[in-house]
C-alpha cells in the first residue's frame, strides 16, 4: 500500500514538473494554450487511473473562487459589448482555472512529498540562474534561435544605456527578476544541505538580480530582505533599533560620498531616469500615469468603471483614450487591469482576498508561513508595474509556491478541528 502511495506521489510530483518544463518552450513556440489543454487530458486521464475515479477539488481560497466566477461572468457578458473578444474567454480559463487546478490535484497530501517538488522547483530554478550568469558572460542568448514569438525576441539581448539585461530562460528582465527572488525565498525556506552551496547560489542570486537591472524587482527585494530580517530578529528589538541609529548616523556623515557612489552605480543609472524625467519616464508614466487617468475614465463610465469590462478588454475600452502614452497596448499594472476590466467590484474582492492570504496560517512552520507571506508580498509589489498574470511560465511558479502553502494550511486545519473534536 505504502509504495503504491509513494509511486503515485511521485508521479504527481513529475506531473507539476514537466508542466513548468513543458510551458517554456510551448509559449515561446507560440502553442502555449495547445500545451496547457493537451497537458489538462493526460494529466486528468493520470490522476483518475491513479487515484481509482476518486477525485476531489476543495480549493480553500474561498475570496480567490469568488473573483475568478465574477471576472468569467462580467468576461461572458460584455462580448455582446464588443468589449471581450470570445477568443480571450478560452486564455481567462487556462490562466485562473486549469492551470491551478492541473497543480492543486497534482498536490500531495503530504507536505514532505510536495516538499521534494518544492526542492526540484528550487534547483531549476538555480539553474536557471547558472544559465543567466553564462548568457551575461557571452551577452548573448541562445534561445533566441529557439522562439518564434516577436513579444520575446523584441525583449531579449536589449543594449540600452545602462549595458545588457539578462533574461535567462525567462526572455523579459522582470520575468527573470520575479524568479531570481522566488529562488531566494525557496533556498531561504528548503537551504542545500551543504551551507557552501546555500552560500554560494544565495550570492549567484543577488549578483544575477542586479545584472537582470529590474528595478521593481530590486525594490521587491529590499521588502523581502527588511521582512526577513525582522521576523528572525524579533527578540532582539532594542538592539535593533541601536543598530539602525547607528547605521542611520553613518549614512548621514558620509552621505556626500555615498550619493556620488550610487549615481554612477547600475542602480543609479537604472532610477537616474526616473528621477529626472518623472512621469515623462515611458516605463512610469505608462505604469502610474495610466493608474491616474482610471478616475476621469471612471467619470465618465461609471457603469464599467462598476462592473468591469471583461477580461482582455483594457486595450479597447480603457487604453486606446485613457493610455498616458499612445501606442501602448498594456498598463503593465496589474491593479489598472483589474480596476478596467473586473471595475470596482471585482478589484475589490481580489483586495479582499489577497488580504485573506496575508493572514492566513500556515501549520505550525515559521519558515513555511514567512515564506507564504514573502510570496503574496512579492506578487503585490511586482503587480504595481507588470502584468504579473500575462505570462504563463510565472504564473505557474506562483501556483506551485501558493498552492503548496494552501495545501499545508488545509492540512493544518483539519488536524486542528480533529484535536478540538
Amino acid at each position: 500500500m505504502y509504495d503504491n502511495q509513494n509511486i503515485s506521489n511521485k508521479i504527481k510530483s513529475w506531473l507539476i514538473i514537466l508542466l513548468w518544463i513543458g510551458i517554456i518552450p510551448a509559449t515561446y513556440r507560440g502553442y502555449g494554450n495547445q500545451f496547457v489543454l493537451t497537458y489538462l487530458g493526460i494529466s486528468m486521464f493520470l490522476l483518475l487511473f491513479i487515484e481509482k475515479g476518486q477525485i476531489t477539488i476543495n480549493f480553500t481560497a474561498s475570496f480567490w473562487k469568488i473573483f475568478i466566477g465574477y471576472y468569467f461572468l462580467i468576461s461572458i457578458i460584455n462580448i455582446p459589448n464588443g468589449y471581450t473578444d470570445p477568443k480571450e474567454i478560452m486564455n481567462l480559463v487556462i490562466k485562473y482555472i486549469f492551470i491551478p487546478v492541473i497543480i492543486w490535484l497534482c498536490m500531495s497530501n503530504d507536505y514532505t512529498q510536495n516538499k521534494k517538488t518544492l526542492v526540484y522547483i528550487r534547483n531549476l530554478l538555480v539553474f536557471s540562474a547558472i544559465y543567466g550568469l553564462i548568457e551575461e558572460v557571452l551577452k548573448y542568448n541562445y534561445l533566441t534561435k529557439f522562439i518564434l514569438i516577436n513579444d520575446y525576441t523584441n525583449e531579449i539581448n536589449t543594449i540600452n544605456n545602462v549595458g545588457y539585461q539578462v533574461t535567462s530562460i525567462f526572455m523579459h528582465y522582470n520575468y527573470y527578476g520575479i524568479a531570481l527572488i522566488l529562488c531566494w525565498i525557496l533556498l531561504c525556506t528548503i537551504p542545500f544541505k551543504s551551507k557552501i552551496y546555500n552560500y554560494l547560489f544565495r550570492i549567484l542570486i543577488i549578483e544575477q538580480l542586479i545584472i537582470c537591472q529590474s528595478r521593481i524587482s530590486w525594490i521587491a527585494m529590499l521588502f523581502i530582505v527588511i521582512v526577513q530580517f525582522l521576523e528572525k530578529n524579533k527578540a532582539k528589538v532594542s538592539r535593533n533599533i541601536i543598530v539602525s541609529l547607528a547605521a542611520i548616523a553613518l549614512i548621514v556623515i558620509f552621505l556626500p560620498k555615498l550619493l556620488n557612489i550610487i549615481t554612477n552605480s547600475i542602480f543609479g543609472k537604472r532610477f537616474a531616469n526616473i528621477f529626472q524625467y518623472g512621469m515623462l519616464n515611458g516605463s512610469v508614466g505608462q505604469r502610474l500615469g495610466t493608474l491616474e487617468n482610471w478616475p476621469t475614465y471612471f467619470q465618465n463610465n461609471i457603469i464599467n468603471g462598476v462592473f468591469g469590462t471583461g477580461y482582455q478588454s483594457i486595450g479597447n475600452a480603457f487604453l486606446n483614450k485613457y493610455s498616458y502614452f499612445s501606442g501602448y497596448s498594456t498598463a503593465d499594472n496589474q491593479l489598472t487591469i483589474y480596476l478596467v476590466e473586473t471595475g470596482i467590484i471585482g478589484t475589490t474582492i481580489a483586495i479582499f482576498a489577497m488580504g485573506n492570504l496575508l493572514v492566513k496560517k500556515i501549520g505550525k512552520n515559521s519558515n513555511l508561513n514567512l515564506a507564504f507571506r514573502l510570496l503574496i508580498l512579492l506578487i503585490i509589489i511586482e503587480s504595481t508595474t507588470l502584468d504579473v498574470i500575462s505570462n504563463n511560465i510565472i504564473l505557474i511558479l506562483f501556483y506551485v509556491l501558493s498552492i503548496t502553502f494552501l495545501k499545508e494550511s488545509e492540512l493544518f486545519e483539519i488536524k486542528k478541528e480533529k484535536h478540538e473534536n
